[in-house]
């Protein structure tokens, strides 16, 4: 009976184990505020805080969001997903891939215009 009970705390710690490592990176793990350091367009790098523009992004642990441009008060609705270090950001119907790291997002858009990479820090 001793063994049976022992047995059966084992296989439940066991499961406990295994239940708290399995998934890797939360499936938020990148939720956060952050504001654009830096924007690269047609090979020409810049700090738009040096040129008086904030360009911020919010990202919630609900996978909502929103996107702040220069003088947009109410912001670009969005939807976000994690996959590893890889973001999905769907803004108002269009889709872009991100990067993320522990304190920072880089996000690439690419349109009839060119590309244009933004990388955000946390704040």
């Amino acid at each position: 009976m001793k063994k049976t009970i022992a047995i059966a705390l084992v296989l439940v710690m066991l499961a406990a184990l295994l239940a708290g490592c399995s998934g890797g990176k939360d499936k938020y793990a990148a939720a956060g505020e952050y504001i654009c350091t830096s924007m690269t367009t047609v090979g020409l790098t810049m700090d738009p805080t040096m040129l008086g523009m904030e360009i911020t992004l919010t990202l919630n642990d609900d996978g909502t969001g929103v996107l702040h441009y220069v003088d947009d008060e109410a912001g670009r609705q969005l939807v976000w997903s994690q996959d590893g270090d890889t973001l999905t950001l769907t803004i108002e119907g269009d889709s872009a891939e991100a990067t993320a790291t522990d304190d920072s997002v880089t996000l690439k858009i690419v349109d009839d215009a060119g590309e244009v990479e933004f990388i955000f820090t946390k704040r």
